[in-house]
């Protein structure tokens, strides 16, 4: 089955992250991202904020079923993303 890929904002900790997921259907991305960390996600809410697209971040990163992120602050714009999941 293709991967698919999306890229939005998510929270944990009370700091907000740039994500990118990797996931073969909207219910695996939200498993993902619940076991990454970030707490449970309506599929809803997924559809309405996360982009079907890989993200000018994850430039270099071949598409794979995961979570990919990095703080979304400015101390932390040129930062790589890093595999979470």
């Amino acid at each position: 089955m293709k991967v698919k890929m999306w890229n939005g904002g998510a929270i944990t900790r009370g700091k907000q992250w740039q994500i990118s997921v990797g996931a073969t259907s909207v219910r695996q991305a939200l498993e993902l991202i619940e076991k990454a960390g970030f707490g449970h996600m309506g599929a809803h809410h997924f559809k309405d904020y996360y982009a079907p697209v890989w993200g000018n971040d994850m430039k270099g990163i071949e598409p794979a079923i995961g979570v990919w992120g990095k703080p979304d602050d400015n101390r932390h714009l040129d930062d790589p993303m890093k595999k979470l999941v």
